[in-house]
């Protein structure tokens, strides 16, 4: 279900102000199920419930529905735009986006919807920032339209853009070797670093460490650093990356066509300005796919999480190659 409302008013000085809000409502939403997965009825200590494979069954994957809440997405945007009698025209605009779902469904085949999906339980995942949530959203459009050939437009525009990264999650590695990471849960899945991370107390009962004593105080300034809750599962989805800023610009000329009505018209353009003036500008970063795996976890026989191996490293978000390079492009364009 899709819901919205509108307003655009015109000032007395022909300042166009327009706000929208857009609510949907998601209902019995795509996702997948391991049907040869079920919950053994115990529980870890940070209420992570247990799985196990059914005997003679493995990755039994079955295309439903979510039963209950499927998500919902929130989006405020507001502009403010006007053109001047000088050719100059201007508008600015800001998106507020929330937007929540259960299983983004990011993949092409069925092992890699149902792996790719940060959770702490693969039964029920349960409603979460979405992959594709971009918080917040500001645009520029600057441009200039002049006749410097009498009967023919020049066109000048700037369009930039800055927005907050896409989310991201913590989980634990993978180690199929050692039946450590997913495994340990009885989560069996194509991805194998899916679950979350628990972010234990400050000498915390439930958690020995098989480190040094400097990685130990390495994994405790982590969590201060980004601010984890301390003695919770972290959210799916809690982190973003960095801020994207980016510039392009083109411009336009109208040219004479080679018979009545026809138009003919050349562009230049270049795509992430921002990033041929400076290369650390314009640069797309992106947080690790599915999650940022952190640590290695395995159970020992009192219940408790064995922390082995943690590289801060692995949080470091990527950069979006494609997305980050400047380009040129010229062209021709003919109406008739």
């Amino acid at each position: 279900w899709k819901y919205s409302v509108g307003a655009t008013y015109t000032t007395e000085n022909d300042y166009v102000i327009a706000l929208d809000y857009l609510y949907t409502d998601k209902r019995d939403a795509a996702t997948l199920q391991d049907i040869a997965l079920r919950p053994t009825g115990e529980v870890s200590f940070d209420g992570r419930p247990l799985y196990e494979s059914i005997e003679g069954r493995d990755g039994e994957l079955l295309l439903t529905n979510v039963n209950g809440d499927s998500g919902s997405s929130s989006i405020i945007s507001a502009a403010v735009s006007k053109a001047f009698d000088n050719g100059v025209s201007v508008q600015f605009s800001y998106a507020y986006t929330d937007a929540d779902d259960v299983n983004p469904m990011t993949s092409s085949v069925a092992s890699s919807n149902y792996g790719n999906l940060a959770t702490s339980n693969p039964g029920n995942p349960g409603v979460a920032s979405s992959d594709y949530e971009i918080p917040h959203r500001f645009t520029l459009n600057l441009g200039y339209k002049h006749e410097f050939f009498d009967g023919y437009n020049t066109r000048f525009n700037l369009f930039g853009e800055a927005y907050k990264g896409l989310p991201y999650s913590f989980t634990y590695k993978s180690n199929r070797d050692t039946g450590a990471g997913d495994i340990q849960f009885g989560d069996d899945n194509s991805n194998g670093a899916r679950q979350l991370l628990y972010v234990p107390l400050e000498n915390d009962p439930n958690v020995v460490y098989n480190m040094s004593a400097d990685e130990i105080n390495e994994f405790n300034d982590f969590i201060a650093s980004e601010g984890l809750k301390r003695g919770e599962i972290t959210g799916r989805n809690q982190q973003n990356s960095d801020w994207f800023v980016k510039f392009n610009f083109k411009i336009t000329q109208e040219v004479p066509g080679f018979m009545d009505g026809h138009k003919g018209e050349a562009f230049f353009v270049i795509d992430n300005l921002t990033n041929l003036l400076n290369d650390d500008w314009g640069v797309l970063k992106k947080g690790p796919f599915v999650g940022a795996s952190m640590i290695s976890t395995s159970i020992d026989e009192q219940g408790r999480y064995v922390y082995s191996g943690f590289n801060e490293n692995n949080a470091n978000t990527s950069v979006q190659s494609d997305a980050s390079l400047w380009q040129m492009r010229v062209g021709v364009r003919y109406t008739f």
